[in-house]
C-alpha cells in the first residue's frame, strides 16, 4: 500500500518514514540476538571449564562450533589438529553438557550441531505459511 501511494502521490515521506522504522526494528532485534548469543558462548564456556583435564579439547572443539555450527567429526578432528579419537570424545563432552547433539541418527557420517547457537541465529527467518483459501 505504501510504495502505491508513492507512485499515485508522491508519497516519498510516507514510504521512506516506514523503510526507516523497519531499520530501526531490525537493528535493535539484531542486538538483541548478539547479545544472547555472547551470553550463550560465555555460559557454555564456564560450563566445558567444569569438566577437568578434557576441557581444553572441549574448549577447541566449542570455539570451532561457534564458527561451524554443523560439523562432522573427521572435520572437527581435522580443524582441531587433533587425532579422531580426542574429537569424538571431546564431542560426547559437549553432548553430555547438553551443547551440541546428532542430527543424522546414522552410525557413520554423523553430524553434529550447536543447536542452541543455530537457533538463536534462525530465529525470525521460519517460513510466512499462508492460509489456505
Amino acid at each position: 500500500d505504501r510504495l502505491s501511494r508513492v507512485r499515485t502521490e508522491g508519497d516519498w515521506e510516507g514510504w521512506l518514514a516506514f523503510f526507516l522504522h523497519g531499520i530501526g526494528e531490525v537493528s535493535a532485534q539484531t542486538t538483541e540476538t548478539a547479545g544472547r548469543i555472547v551470553q550463550l558462548f560465555a555460559t557454555n564456556a564456564d560450563r566445558i571449564n567444569q569438566i577437568g583435564r578434557a576441557r581444553l579439547s572441549a574448549t577447541v572443539l566449542h570455539e570451532l562450533m561457534q564458527k561451524s555450527p554443523l560439523i562432522t567429526l573427521p572435520k572437527a578432528a581435522e580443524a582441531m589438529g587433533v587425532s579422531l579419537p580426542t574429537a569424538i570424545k571431546s564431542m560426547e563432552n559437549l553432548i553430555e553438557l547438553g551443547i551440541t547433539e546428532e542430527v543424522t541418527g546414522q552410525r557413520r557420517n554423523r553430524v553434529f550441531v550447536y543447536k542452541a547457537y543455530l537457533d538463536m541465529l534462525s530465529e525470525g527467518t521460519e517460513p510466512i505459511r499462508q492460509k489456505k483459501l
